[in-house]
């Protein structure tokens, strides 16, 4: 069975992150491949660190004014993309 690739968008304390990242800790087919947050000095960045899973910081106009996070969401092929206490529109593209 192919491993599902899950992407995280979060911002803040990173509490529900924490609690999706424990809930597939042990499972082989399921990975969350990368956090991608919007605030430097939130603390889900830091729970990120304690999983092992990589992170991205985006500010606001890298998302909604060029493709870098269309070309990293590309380059990652996720399965599923969870949208975990981030507030921005997502844009159409």
């Amino acid at each position: 069975m192919k491993t599902k690739r899950i992407v995280v968008f979060a911002s803040g304390n990173g509490t529900n992150f924490h609690n999706i990242a424990s809930y597939f800790a042990d499972n082989k087919h399921i990975q969350i491949a990368l956090l991608i947050g919007n605030k430097s000095d939130a603390f889900v960045f830091e729970r990120a660190k304690e999983w092992h899973i990589p992170s991205l910081l985006i500010d606001r106009e890298s998302f909604y004014q060029t493709n870098k996070i269309l070309n990293v969401l590309k380059e990652i092929n996720p399965d599923l993309i969870v949208l975990s206490g981030f507030l921005w529109l997502i844009p159409e593209n």
